[in-house]
């Protein structure tokens, strides 16, 4: 495992995408976005700069998509990327979990409870959605 993370990293030109961490926002700043990976990944703000979570930065640092720097300009390696940005996506487990299901092909968004203790108030349904639990009832037909 040690000559594998130890190995040099090589990035295709045609999908070569560079990014920044910033430590004070707990995201990395995409420079160069390039390849197929941004249409489910980051989010863009108000100024059209595009921002990755700690989770898709390993993702994408980890599978040899992006290469990533620090803000004094030296670049991140893979062990670098899980140092820093694990603890800001939930742990090593939530990651792995993220990772797995990346790879199967699914998109992921964070949901809006992700850094919630549980201690807040549950998620309740809307009034005029259908009890969940509960059947259907047909609608009557009409003899005529």
């Amino acid at each position: 495992m040690h000559d594998a993370l130890c190995g040099e990293r090589k990035h295709s030109v045609k999908t070569h995408a560079e990014g920044i961490w910033r430590p004070d926002k707990q995201l990395t700043e995409v420079i160069l976005a390039k390849g197929p990976h941004f249409k489910t990944v980051g989010k863009a703000d108000s100024g059209g700069v595009l921002w990755l979570l700690p989770e898709e930065t390993i993702y994408m640092v980890e599978r040899g998509s992006m290469e990533c720097w620090w803000e004094e300009g030296v670049p991140m390696s893979v062990q670098g990327a899980y140092a820093t940005c694990l603890e800001g996506c939930g742990g090593l487990e939530r990651y792995q979990v993220y990772a797995y299901l990346k790879r199967a092909g699914y998109i992921l968004n964070r949901a809006p409870t992700f850094s919630d203790d549980g201690m807040s108030e549950p998620i309740r349904p809307h009034p005029d959605s259908p009890n969940i639990g509960q059947k259907r009832r047909k609608p009557r037909r009409k003899d005529g």
